[in-house]
């Protein structure tokens, strides 16, 4: 009887521990399937695993239950937790590289042909030559350039004179050249001046101003050559310079070595002997070669006023024309009393 009872407790005990490691591969299983699925599967399978688990009754183990007697266990089929399904990765979107449309004829810019000008070639003008002595012999080579008198040309257009450009003399024979001036336009003239500035630039020994002749026409290619012209000076001798005098006074200076020339004795207002003033001179007519002019104050022109006078040189042969250096300041007294 003791042999039978322990026989039925190892039984039952057999039974417990089957019951118990079924219940705990139970739970393993239910756990992994669990990591699948959500809280609301979760707790829906748990409600049917739990009526589904055999259940052991203690009172047939306190009431030493005989094994036969003991109900037959249902059986149980394993239900296999539904396979884990690996989450598919997520394919990255690879930035697809964009082709660019190739451009059709049609889409292509046009190019727009670009009329490149040739380039100007200056077709030259000609060349305006000349000669410059004094006293019959040629300049020395440098006059023109700065600090010394100066050789220009000069473009006309009505009463306005311009500087055009400046030579220097080279060459050892006192030759002046402007190579390819612009060509004159209608109604403009070209002439090459000589200007000799007052001391201590400039220099007595030569004349305040020398103009060449006019050139009208200018600008075919052709060269001018305005020969020669002497730019010594010529010299005032008397009445003395600043000297006050009763009317009529004779005036004096000395001839030029150039037989071509004839003078005219010239006056204007003014204290300063400016070019200006020069300029609007009243002017004698041509004296020849005389070297000497007899008058009282030209008409319109009075008596105890300061006026200055100088000669004015001419040409005939080349047309050109200047002036001396000096111009004297005079005064005609209206009576002896005023001269004192």
């Amino acid at each position: 009887m003791k042999h039978e009872t322990m026989r039925r407790g190892g039984v039952v005990l057999l039974a417990i521990l089957v019951t118990g490691a079924t219940l705990a591969l139970r739970v393993r299983e239910g756990a992994k399937a669990a990591t699948a699925e959500t809280r609301q599967e979760r707790g829906s399978r748990q409600a049917r695993a739990d009526a589904s688990w055999p259940r052991v009754y203690m009172p047939f183990l306190a009431r030493a239950v005989a094994l036969s007697e003991l109900p037959v266990a249902p059986t149980v089929q394993a239900t296999l937790p539904p396979p884990t399904v690996a989450a598919t990765p997520t394919a990255s979107l690879v930035p697809t590289e964009t082709a660019t449309p190739e451009p059709s004829a049609t889409d292509a810019p046009t190019a727009t042909a670009t009329t490149v000008p040739s380039p100007t070639v200056k077709r030259p003008t000609g060349r305006i030559t000349g000669r410059i002595i004094a006293d019959g012999k040629p300049l020395e080579d440098g006059y023109g350039d700065d600090g010394l008198p100066q050789i220009e040309l000069r473009l006309g257009k009505g009463d306005s004179w311009t500087k055009v450009a400046r030579s220097i003399i080279d060459g050892g024979d006192g030759r002046f050249l402007f190579q390819d001036p612009p060509a004159l336009g209608e109604g403009e003239r070209y002439e090459v001046w000589w200007l000799n500035p007052p001391p201590p630039v400039g220099a007595d020994i030569f004349l305040d101003r020398w103009r060449t002749r006019a050139i009208t026409a200018f600008g075919d290619g052709k060269d001018v050559d305005l020969g020669s012209f002497d730019v010594a000076d010529l010299k005032l001798q008397s009445i003395c310079n600043d000297c006050l005098q009763t009317a009529p006074i004779e005036f004096k200076w000395g001839a030029r070595n150039r037989p071509t020339e004839i003078y005219r004795w010239a006056l204007f207002d003014g204290v300063s002997p400016s070019i200006e003033a020069r300029n609007d001179a009243w002017l004698s007519e041509s004296l020849g070669r005389k070297t000497s002019f007899i008058t009282g104050p030209p008409s319109g022109r009075d008596f105890d006023t300061r006026y200055r006078w100088y000669v004015r040189i001419e040409d005939t042969s080349t047309g050109g024309w200047g002036w001396s250096y000096y111009a004297w300041r005079v005064t005609w007294c209206s009576s002896a009393e005023t001269c004192r």
